[in-house]
């Protein structure tokens, strides 16, 4: 799994602190970090990381892997100045935002035109015609980050791994809450996904003995090893509903 982490290259210590914690916390639980491998909150998460035996990649603005800073194992050459803004978030399954400046207000933009979600910690708040835009998912602490960051990940995997599994020949749509998603299969609801903390629940819609609609839970996901058991049980809920 890659996560993005992003922010300013002149950043506060609060800001430091929070992005080295990010990067102890995801590197603890084997994430690939990327970032724009240069100072600031990018030197402080990859810091973190290199600290807890993580792996880290930098994506540089310029033409010398010099400009990396120390704790980046794979510099990432581009020569393309901010330009490369995009390569940082379109690499990653999530976003983490830890403060920021333009630069991270339009690797933000990016993610979010690719729908990669974008976790917020002390950053950018977006508005549209006056009135609040929510696509950032707020959050208050490093741990609170990573949680939601690597749930969200591992929830659209399940989702790209569903389209690819059912074939092009089957229209999978996909409706969000807050606190989950619903899955359809040509129009009919096939699961849904709750994200966790740090993990994904897969659940089967039933009809209660009041019928109503509720979940059956199938399996939890909790690392992209798991995904393949879960797509297999989702296959064949797909060919007992016989959706196609």
């Amino acid at each position: 799994m890659i996560i993005a982490v992003i922010g300013d290259s002149s950043c506060s210590p609060e800001e430091a602190k929070l992005a080295e914690t990010v990067g102890e916390l995801l590197a603890q639980r084997g994430v690939t970090i990327i970032c724009g491998g240069l100072t600031g909150v990018m030197e402080a998460v990859c810091r973190g990381a290199k600290s807890k035996g993580g792996l880290t990649v930098g994506i540089l603005p310029g033409q010398d892997s010099s400009m990396a800073n120390p704790w980046v194992d794979i510099p990432v050459v581009t020569g393309i100045g901010e330009a490369r803004n995009v390569a940082v978030v379109k690499s990653a399954q999530a976003v983490i935002a830890i403060g920021g400046s333009y630069g991270t207000l339009s690797e933000i933009a990016y993610a979010l035109k690719s729908r990669i979600p974008v976790i917020g910690l002390n950053t950018w708040s977006l508005s549209r015609n006056g009135q609040e835009d929510d696509s950032i998912i707020r959050v208050q602490s490093a741990t609170e980050a990573v949680d939601k960051a690597i749930s969200l990940a591992l929830t659209q995997a399940i989702v790209d791994g569903i389209r690819s599994k059912l074939g092009a020949g089957v229209n999978i749509e996909i409706k969000k809450t807050k606190q989950y998603w619903s899955i359809y299969a040509n129009g009919e609801k096939l699961i849904w996904l709750f994200p966790g903390r740090a993990l994904v629940t897969v659940g089967k819609p039933i009809t209660s003995a009041k019928d109503n609609e509720t979940s059956e839970k199938i399996t939890s996901v909790k690392s992209e090893m798991q995904i393949p058991m879960a797509l297999g049980k989702i296959v064949k809920i797909y060919r007992e509903k016989k959706l196609s």
